[in-house]
C-alpha cells in the first residue's frame, strides 16, 4: 500500500492498498495489520480493492467499508 494525499483536500491522507493475497487462510489478518498501519501513519480513509467479480472479497469489505467508486484500468504496450 501507499500513503497518499487527497487531491481535494491536503489535509486529509489516505493509505491505499494495491494488493495482498494469503493463499494459507490469513487474509483478514494480513486486512488488520494494514488497517493498523494505516492508522498508525496518519491516515483518515483506508481504500480497498478487489478483482471486479469477486463476491467473496467483496462481502468480506463490505462489513466495514462501502463501495465509492470503480476503477477502470487501461494498460499501455511497454515501450
Amino acid at each position: 500500500g501507499v500513503l497518499c494525499p487527497n487531491p481535494i483536500g491536503q489535509d486529509w491522507l489516505i493509505a491505499k492498498e494495491f494488493l495482498w493475497w494469503a493463499t494459507d487462510g490469513s487474509g483478514m489478518k494480513l486486512r488488520r495489520g494494514f488497517r493498523e498501519w494505516a492508522a498508525a501513519s496518519g491516515a483518515q480513509e483506508i481504500q480497498w480493492s478487489c478483482p471486479a467479480n469477486d463476491e467473496r472479497v467483496k462481502r468480506a469489505y463490505g462489513r466495514s467499508a462501502e463501495p465509492t467508486e470503480i476503477i477502470y484500468s487501461e494498460y499501455l504496450p511497454c515501450a
